[in-house]
């Protein structure tokens, strides 16, 4: 077995969950080419002295907060009926757990492109109550590399290999030493927007500010994502006003790619959306519940090893120099009362990442009386502030 495979395995299983002698680890993955690292962490879990149990592929926990991603075949046959029928023995499991470790490996998507697109938010409403439940675990996220994300990535499946090896410090001989000083940078961000009271989004084609007094940011030091690096916090739940356009930053939701989002927001809510691709599917996400046209994250990418878009929300939203706010679902933690079925991420870059991005956006936040904008210096981001 490849060592860094090894070293994969055990890092998530003794830095992100923590696992201990004698608990239950629900491991699920949805992609056969993942078996290496199942096996591999299968292995380290066992070693543990803990209990596994296995779910290979067709697993409707899911493996993402969603829960449903790159089931095809489901999603295609399923009546209405059979869509909004929920597993009830499944919670029963997930509540017996003690941690999660979910393998997400990116299939062809090419065949979700043909599943009528209310089917996926119908979905994810359905299956949220077990989505929620997998959030009360100690858990963590991984993304295994695939022929299909090299493909949709512009990699060759060994380049792949090697930006991920990189982006997750595997190459170094203590990766849990990296991820500590990634945490400990994150910080001084977090002790410095502790007390920021306004954020604006500004750019030639954007213009949204965001009040978050009063939330906490959360540092994201590969203990629940893996790879990780970024800050984030709920933002006030009305306070959202203005326009943001993403550019041509893709996502991939169900095997649908959405890109060229526009948003424009109202005390909060969307108002009005657009996309120049997927935007069928753009209006489904956002007519999921009530909660689905709110903001219930805000995100900055603090990971410079991370240095271009892959189409997977995973290693993307991590993109340092990156902003990405998610519609949907927030986290409870960072002081969020939005509620919906999903959480869906959508990532725009700053000027700071690409200085040849046609938005030129940037990142001001008012701190007291004083606007500062975020910066990056020797490799690493801070606020400095804006002169009058």
């Amino acid at each position: 077995m490849d060592k860094k495979i090894e070293k994969w395995a055990k890092v998530l299983v003794d830095y992100s969950c923590n696992v201990q002698r004698g608990e239950w680890v629900y491991l699920l993955t949805n992609c056969p080419e993942t078996k290496p690292l199942y096996d591999a962490v299968r292995k380290e879990v066992l070693k543990k002295g803990a209990h596994v149990s296995d779910h290979f592929c067709y697993d409707p926990c899911g493996c993402t907060r969603m829960g449903i991603q790159h089931d095809d075949l489901f999603l295609t046959e399923a009546s209405p009926e059979q869509l909004d029928c929920f597993p009830e023995f499944k919670l029963t499991e997930i509540k017996a757990m003690q941690a999660v470790i979910a393998i997400e490996g990116v299939s062809d998507s090419q065949k979700m492109g043909e599943i009528p697109p209310w089917k996926y938010p119908r979905r994810m409403k359905t299956l949220n109550p077990l989505i929620n439940e997998r959030m009360k675990k100690r858990w963590v996220l991984t993304n295994y590399p695939t022929k299909f994300l090299a493909q949709n990535s512009g990699m060759t499946l060994k380049e792949l290999w090697n930006f991920v090896y990189s982006a997750l410090f595997l190459k170094k001989e203590d990766p849990v030493a990296e991820w500590q000083k990634v945490s400990d940078n994150q910080a001084e961000l977090i002790d410095f927007l502790k007390d920021v009271e306004l954020i604006r989004i500004k750019g030639v084609q954007s213009d949204l500010t965001l009040k978050v007094a009063g939330r906490i940011w959360d540092n994201c030091d590969g203990r629940f994502n893996f790879p990780d690096g970024e800050v984030f916090t709920g933002p006030i739940e009305d306070s959202a006003n203005g326009v943001i356009f993403f550019g041509d930053f893709p996502i991939i939701c169900g095997g649908k790619e959405v890109s060229g989002i526009k948003l424009s927001f109202q005390s909060g809510k969307v108002i009005e959306a657009s996309a120049e691709k997927g935007n069928e599917f753009l209006q489904s996400l956002l007519e999921t519940d009530e909660g689905a046209s709110y903001i219930g994250e805000l995100g900055i990418g603090t990971n410079f090893g991370i240095q271009k878009p892959t189409k997977e929300i995973l290693f993307d939203e991590k993109i340092g120099g990156t902003i990405h706010l998610a519609l949907g679902d927030g986290y409870a933690e960072t002081g969020s009362q939005n509620k919906s079925a999903i959480h869906q991420d959508i990532i725009k870059p700053l000027a700071i990442f690409n200085p040849n991005d046609p938005d030129q956006a940037e990142l001001l936040v008012l701190k007291g009386n004083s606007w500062f904008r975020l910066v990056k210096t020797a490799g690493k981001l801070s606020f400095k502030k804006v002169q009058e």
